[in-house]
Order: C-alpha cells, then structure tokens, then sequence
C-alpha cells in the first residue's frame, strides 16, 4: 500500500448529515406551506443552508485535497455514501 495514501474518516461530514436528516421533516414542511414566492424563496433558502452546511463539514474533512469550491459542487447521496450515512426513515 501506497505510504502517501491518508485513510479518511468523514467523522464531520456524519456529524453534518445527522443534523441534516434532523432537519428534513421541518424542510419539507416549509415546501408543503409554500403559497408565494416569498414562501417558495425561503423554503429554497433553507434547503440550500442545509446543503451548505454538510458540503463544509465535508469540506473539514478532506481540505487537504479539496477546496470548498470543490465541495459545493458534491451532492448529498455522494457524501452519505462516503461518510456511510444512510438516510434516517422519517
């Protein structure tokens, strides 16, 4: 095995997507009030900053090879499966 290979934990990462998936349920709530724009807007919005959220502690977690550039762009069923987090059943 390659000496300059790190094993990763994406104990971060996890931690994140626990809050995420705590988080859901509210989320979904939100879209399912939705009546105006500014509804639509702020359900949108609070989607987004949960996103952001898993995306950085992904970004914590492999900074060394990853900007955070990088790590906006990397969609949640990629991080679960890389920090082996399964969608928690509502």
């Amino acid at each position: 095995m390659d000496q300059n290979i790190k094993r990763r934990t994406f104990n971060n990462t996890a931690a994140a997507l626990i809050e995420y998936d705590a988080g859901a349920a509210a989320r979904e709530g939100a879209w399912n009030r939705v009546e105006q724009n500014v509804d639509a807007d702020a359900a949108q919005q609070a989607d987004l900053l949960a996103l952001r959220k898993v995306q950085e502690a992904f970004h914590k977690d492999t900074s060394d090879i990853n900007s955070l550039d990088n790590c906006y762009r990397v969609d949640i069923d990629f991080m679960r499966r890389v920090a082996h987090v399964d969608l928690t059943p509502a």
